[in-house]
């Protein structure tokens, strides 16, 4: 690949200062391609793993000599010291330059933003050839390692959202999140329970919404406060709205960094997680490189991340709703914990789909209700499981009525065969199935096939309808323990 002195000089520039944590002080956007593509990555990726990105990424363009590139962009940094040059106990090291030097070592010990070997060589260590002098990987036996005493899971809400995790909310458009979310934020800042049920811990929060108007989410906040009986001024809630952040955007991630170290929160909301990046949502790696630039925001911040999110409508889906999260899968494995919603009659039952520090909590339902004009109330109204299973069983019900046509009978294999392409058990089909019957809204019939091989199999039709069958002895049915005929 050939370019122009002055396009050189420009990506060697901006490349050197994203790797050693400088300013850039060229703007990108009229790089040739890759090179713009490659800068807008590398800013978007946490300072420690920019190296091996680029040295990756090298290594796919045609005609570079890695190398040598490398090479090239390391005499840039003022930072680097210079061979022979006395290395003082207060240089910072760019991560760049991890073993620049071969026999200096600072007294303190480096932190994940500052790391330090001791090797010889700056050739690129990374999927390549290239190798360095590294010291290779230090293990402990079991006895040390257990020797460590860890502290106890802190939550910031108590048994769902651990403290200094990344959380996810989700919920089809319309179902309510948005409520959820500034009823949790409203609890957190004062310490009390959000739902009514879940106990929280008092920490400032900064609530970033990309999702509302300022007009929409004053309106929610103000009948919010007035079903509780708050007043705004009493909650240290901070508010972004409507600003373009993004985590695919080096200067507003930069923005979130200052703002979080001049804040403090110890909750950020951000509503909602499609909102607040240019990533491609079905793709694991891109998806991956968001979630780092967010590992990164809680490492140095210690603060709660929770998203709000989108799934998908449940429709026939008797499992669990993780799956209905939309997106690459990368999500739900990088999230500590995923809250899933239906609606049902009016209420949310929510699941806690996944719980990386503790057991999840059982199943629970939601209702987000105006008891008065111009105030609104969410609350938790109990456990799911009975209205859960409730649902399961209208779901399959529904299921039946177009499986069944009027007046037909069909056997129980051909439902079984319908069913597992909807994601209904042949358990729940079976316990439906037995409970339409005892209600007599089912008929049933074991009989054989039609062309008279195997055993009896059941056949079930709805009750009332007229029977198709045109036979001069009609089928025998079961009702009440007695046969009769109809």
């Amino acid at each position: 690949m050939t370019l122009a002195g002055e396009d050189t000089t420009r990506i060697d520039v901006a490349l050197a200062a994203l790797l050693a944590d400088l300013p850039n002080p060229v703007p990108g956007d009229d790089y040739p391609e890759p090179w713009r593509g490659l800068v807008a990555q590398l800013a978007s990726l946490p300072l420690w793993e920019r190296l091996e990105a680029l040295g990756n990424e090298l290594e796919r363009i045609p005609g570079i000599d890695v190398d040598a590139f490398l090479s090239r962009v390391f005499q840039i940094d003022p930072r680097n010291p210079k061979a022979g040059t006395p290395l003082a106990n207060s240089f910072t090291f760019s991560p760049l330059y991890k073993g620049k030097r071969e026999t200096e070592s600072l007294d303190e010990t480096p932190t994940p933003s500052t790391p330090i070997t001791s090797t010889a060589s700056i050739t690129f260590q990374g999927t390549g050839s290239g190798e360095t002098n590294s010291p290779g990987l230090r293990t402990v036996s079991l006895e040390e390692f257990l020797r460590v005493q860890d502290s106890e899971i802190q939550w910031c809400v108590d048994r769902l959202f651990p403290t200094g995790g990344v959380s996810i909310v989700a919920a089809p458009g319309g179902y309510g999140k948005s409520w959820m979310l500034l009823d949790l934020a409203i609890e957190c800042a004062r310490g009390g329970r959000w739902l009514g049920r879940f106990q929280t811990t008092a920490v400032r929060v900064l609530y970033v919404d990309e999702e509302s108007s300022e007009r929409l989410l004053r309106h929610r906040l103000r009948k919010s406060l007035r079903g509780k009986g708050l007043r705004g001024e009493d909650l240290d809630i901070h508010f972004a709205v409507g600003q373009g952040f993004s985590l695919s955007n080096p200067q507003s991630v930069a923005q979130l960094r200052r703002l979080l170290e001049e804040l403090q929160p110890g909750l950020v909301i951000i509503d909602s997680l499609i909102r607040v990046h240019a990533a491609e949502e079905n793709s694991a790696t891109e998806m991956s490189k968001v979630f780092a630039v967010v590992k990164d925001l809680v490492r140095q911040s210690g603060a709660t991340f929770i998203f709000a999110d989108h799934q998908r409508k449940p429709g026939h889906v008797t499992g669990n709703l993780e799956f209905l999260l939309r997106g690459s899968s990368e999500k739900m494995a990088f999230v500590d914990c995923l809250l899933s919603m239906q609606r049902k009659d009016g209420t949310l039952i929510i699941e806690h789909s996944k719980s990386r520090f503790a057991e999840p909590a059982p199943s629970f339902v939601v209702r987000i209700e105006d008891p008065e004009p111009g105030a609104t109330v969410v609350r938790c109204l109990g456990d799911a499981e009975g209205l859960k299973a409730a649902a399961k069983r209208e779901e399959v019900e529904e299921f039946l009525r177009a499986a069944i046509p009027a007046g037909e009978w069909v056997a129980r294999k051909d439902l079984v065969a319908r069913s597992k392409a909807e994601g209904i058990s042949s358990r729940l089909l079976d316990e439906t199935l037995k409970t339409l019957v005892a209600g007599k809204q089912l008929d049933r019939d074991d009989r054989k096939p039609s062309d008279g091989r195997g055993g009896k199999q059941a056949h079930y039709r709805w009750r009332g309808e007229p029977t198709t069958f045109h036979v001069a002895e009609p089928p025998e049915t079961e009702s009440e323990g007695v046969f009769s005929w109809e």
